[in-house]
This record gives structure tokens, C-alpha cells and sequence, in this order.
């Protein structure tokens, strides 16, 4: 018999996040007998807001979806390993840690802290500041400047910490309020920067490479629970193949996006390691309680994986 499985995002078409959904959806219909699919990729077109994603999925709404790890962060501490800056250093070293245990300790925790299965974990590219009026350089560019953050508790201590006036919003409301006219600066990934259309307003590009934004790709458990055996594998095999696809197009979209920012205007500056240095020494108190968090067992892995 024939299963529909609904998939969903909360992005453009266009960004990383969406094409890789469409990658894996297309290949999980054309390969697994009997599984056909059927996307939503931006649920902010219907209404909702990212974070939604989470109950959306875990209450069957949609059986499948994505959302970046730091909204799971703090019922599962482990992920803050993505989320306190300068920890990965690059991308390997982060692929290195998905690829060891790692990820059966996540899995783990998302199967008994949601009702959800864990399938894979994307990623979506460096995160950088940008700002309306002037690049932020240097920690005193930070002061007194408003500025967005994930609603993730521990970046908005530890942008909080750099001296911006740090507020967490959702990302719908944070492009309501910049298209209304307010000036608030921000951190993201280059693809979100793009496709959200934030270049309209930020002018100024600050390369910082400080976090690297990653995603889930979760699965509603009560779904995968009636899929057969075979389709089970199958599951995990087209999200592991797709995983190494989604990869090279994350690496490769960010440097044609950057281009079409350069195009599109934007002034682009990139910090030297001595000016990244002093942001790393700047945040490392405010993330030092969430590093103690994460737990020995995670920051071994990622030690092994450097």
C-alpha cells in the first residue's frame, strides 16, 4: 500500500536547507517502494513561524522536516557543541563528529526527549554579522547596536556578552521589523542572508566564520514506527547518501552566493585572525558554563575527530 510521507521547511526554494529537502525527498520517493512525497518548504508562507517545526513533525502534522540543531540545544546540551563560537574550526572537523558516535548519542536524545527519530544532521554554512550602517571589526562596533539572535539561550548571553543590545526573534519577525524599517543587526549563514533577502537592508558583511550553522532532518516516530523493515533502511540510507550531496552543494553555494551579494552590492569584509581572536576571548566566559554542559563524552569525540 502506498504511504504519503509530508515533508516541510521553513526556507525559500532557493536557500541550501530547501534544495537539500527537495534532494532528499525526490530520492526517498524514487528509491523506497511504495513512498511517495510532498513538500512545504517555507511553513512561513502559511503562517508559521522556523521553530514550529519541531511540534509540527513531532505532532504529525508533517512526518518529516528540518530545523537548525541550536533550537534543540537546551533539552539536549550535547548540540550546544555547534553552538559556542570558534569550536569548529572547520568543516571536516564537524563532519569528522557526525560521522563518529557522536550522532548515536543525539539520536538517542532526540528519540527520548521528542517523539522523533533523528535521520540526519545538514550543513547549512558558517555563520557571520551584518549590520545596516558600518561592518562590525571590532567589539566596540558592537556596542549599543541592536541585534537578532536564534532563540537559543545561549546566544543571546553570549552576544549579549560582545555588547550588542541582543534580542532573540523568530526569523519571520525579524524581517517584519527590518522591512518596517528598524535597524537590527544580525548573525546567519550566507544562504539565509541571501534568500531571506537580507542584503536589501545590510549593506555590510562581516566574515567571521564563528558557528557552524547545522540542521536536523528529523522523522515523526509514530511514521517511521509503521514503515516496513526495508523501508526503515531506506530511510536511512537515501538521508546518509543525501547527507554527502547536501554537503558539496553547502560548500559550493557559499561561494556563489557571496559572489551575488558582491554583485547585489554588499560590502564584504574579512576579519583578520587577530580581530577573531578578540571576539573568541570576548565570548569565552559566557560560554564557558555551556561548554561544561555539553558533557565530556561530546567534546571527546569532537577532540578525536580535530
Amino acid at each position: 500500500m502506498e504511504k504519503r510521507i509530508k515533508i516541510a521547511g521553513y526556507q525559500p526554494e532557493g536557500s541550501i536547507l530547501s534544495q537539500s529537502l527537495n534532494i532528499f525527498g525526490k530520492s526517498l520517493a524514487n528509491e523506497t517502494p511504495n513512498i511517495k512525497t510532498e513538500f512545504t518548504f517555507n511553513i512561513m508562507d502559511i503562517g508559521k513561524a522556523p521553530e514550529e517545526i519541531i511540534k509540527l513533525v513531532s505532532d504529525g502534522v508533517y512526518d518529516v522536516g528540518y530545523i537548525s540543531s541550536s533550537y534543540f540545544a537546551k533539552k539536549i546540551p550535547e548540540l550546544y557543541i555547534f553552538d559556542i563560537p570558534f569550536l569548529i574550526k572547520n568543516r571536516q572537523q564537524a563532519y569528522n563528529l557526525i560521522e563518529s558516535p557522536y550522532q548515536e548519542q543525539i539520536s538517542a536524545e532526540v528519540s527520548e526527549k521528542y517523539n522523533l527519530t533523528l535521520l540526519s544532521i545538514w550543513d547549512y554554512g558558517f555563520r557571520h554579522f551584518s549590520n545596516h550602517e558600518y561592518p562590525i571589526k571590532t567589539l566596540a562596533d558592537c556596542k549599543g547596536l541592536l541585534f537578532r539572535t536564534l532563540l537559543n539561550d545561549l546566544h543571546l548571553k553570549m552576544f549579549a556578552s560582545l555588547g550588542f543590545k541582543a534580542e532573540m526573534l523568530q526569523v519571520s519577525e525579524y524581517l517584519s521589523r527590518i522591512k518596517s524599517g528598524e535597524k537590527i543587526a544580525q548573525e546567519n549563514a550566507l544562504t539565509n542572508f541571501y534568500n531571506f533577502q537580507l542584503h536589501h537592508y545590510h549593506r555590510y558583511l562581516s566574515i567571521t566564520n564563528h558557528l557552524l550553522g547545522v540542521a536536523l532532518l528529523i522523522c515523526n516516530k509514530n511514521t517511521f514506527s509503521t514503515l516496513t523493515t526495508e523501508q526503515k533502511k531506506q530511510f536511512f540510507s537515501v538521508a546518509a547518501s543525501s547527507a554527502i550531496t547536501q554537503r558539496e552543494l553547502a560548500i559550493a553555494e557559499e561561494k556563489v552566493v557571496l559572489e551575488k551579494l558582491k554583485n547585489n552590492g554588499v560590502l564584504v569584509y574579512n576579519l583578520s585572525d587577530n580581530e577573531k581572536a578578540a571576539f573568541k576571548k570576548a565570548l569565552s566566559k559566557t560560554a564557558l558554563p555551556f561548554r561544561d554542559k555539553i558533557g565530556t563524552k561530546a567534546l571527546e569525540h569532537l577532540e578525536i575527530t580535530n
